[in-house]
């Protein structure tokens, strides 16, 4: 675990605040957590590292005693109590200089396809970081805008490619079989038919609150990563299916609202790709089960404004973008294109 200001063991003899910065997964940006006793912040590091995914985003950082109040002198927009500087000012100090910021960059694992090429995630998390040193730089925070002088990534995109009705029955079957216990595989099916039918995604789906499902079998809640309110009907086999689940915790359907939030998270994530593999399906992601969702709803003719809502997207633009290669109307419309221009050529016999 990098260390920056100083080892785990050289840490007690520092004057400052100990620090955790730790991403809840690859897929989003980093949170802090401050600790004055050396050794729960490392206990805190390992439990993270314990997560396959958290391995690579968890860091220890020893900061020099900074005197927040003098930093924050004629700034009134700039509430020292927060975090929010602190996880300005300490990824500024471990990622200064051009030369670290390549280095640390070039160690990063998003998804690449068969052919090289690099996903979306690539480019996306990049502007996230162009966006906090533009901000920092802004403010005076850091003497130069380094993530300004390194080129963007190339990507490009896929049209997203949902499950089959066969694959799903594969799914559901193949949890009976992956050697958990009753309970276990009863929630795991229940989060794999609650995407599937709800098109919410991973997070939304396991910290899913019981007061969010009503009487009606209506799904009203928010999508974290957009903020945007969702409202969905699920069927009433896939609803009477979440009233059934064992009871964990009186306000949620998944988590028992103890064991570390990222560390359930992570869990749901690798116990559905294993039963994705125990079904055939090698490559089987779980956002898939919301593809499917959202496929399924544009194949039978829902306007793609109504996808967008349900799913919780900022615009439609967002839909468009993944799912046009799935909505009949567009379609339609690009082959009357095609078959208009033939009309002033000359077609082969």
């Amino acid at each position: 675990m990098d260390t920056p200001g100083g080892s785990p063991s050289q840490s007690k003899t520092v004057t400052g605040t100990l620090m955790v910065l730790v991403a809840p997964s690859p897929y989003s940006f980093y949170r802090v957590r401050e600790y004055d006793d050396v050794e729960k912040a490392k206990e805190w590091c390992e439990e993270c590292a314990a997560v396959p995914s958290q391995q690579n985003y968890s860091r220890l950082v020893v900061c020099d005693e900074i005197k927040w109040e003098d930093f924050a002198a004629g700034k009134r927009f700039f509430d020292v109590r927060r975090n929010k500087p602190h996880k300005y000012m300490v990824l500024c100090q471990l990622l200064e200089g051009l030369y670290q910021m390549y280095e640390w960059r070039s160690t990063w694992t998003f998804k690449k396809y068969d052919d090289g090429g690099l996903s979306a995630s690539w480019k996306v998390h990049w502007s996230i970081v162009k966006s906090m040193f533009t901000h920092a730089f802004s403010l005076g925070w850091v003497s130069t805008n380094e993530a300004a002088k390194l080129k963007g990534f190339k990507t490009k995109s896929q049209q997203v490619q949902p499950f089959t009705p066969d694959q799903i029955t594969a799914i559901l079957a193949a949890v009976d079989k992956c050697g958990w216990d009753k309970a276990k595989a009863q929630r795991i099916r229940m989060v794999a038919l609650l995407m599937r039918w709800s098109g919410m995604a991973i997070r939304d789906s396991v910290y899913l609150r019981r007061s969010a499902l009503d009487k009606q079998n209506r799904i009203h809640t928010e999508r974290t990563k957009t903020r945007q309110a969702v409202f969905v009907p699920l069927p009433p086999g896939v609803a009477d299916g979440l009233r059934a689940l064992p009871v964990i915790h009186p306000e949620y359907f998944f988590w028992d609202g103890v064991t570390p939030s990222i560390k359930v998270l992570g869990e749901y994530g690798r116990w559905l790709i294993k039963a994705f593999k125990v079904a055939g399906i090698a490559s089987g992601h779980s956002h898939q089960l919301r593809h499917t969702f959202a496929v399924q709803m544009l194949v039978a003719g829902t306007p793609l404004e109504t996808v967008s809502r349900l799913l919780g997207h900022k615009s439609v633009a967002v839909t468009e973008k993944h799912y046009s290669a799935w909505v009949p109307e567009r379609q339609a419309k690009l082959e009357l294109a095609v078959k208009a221009a033939w009309q002033g050529m000359e077609l082969p016999e």
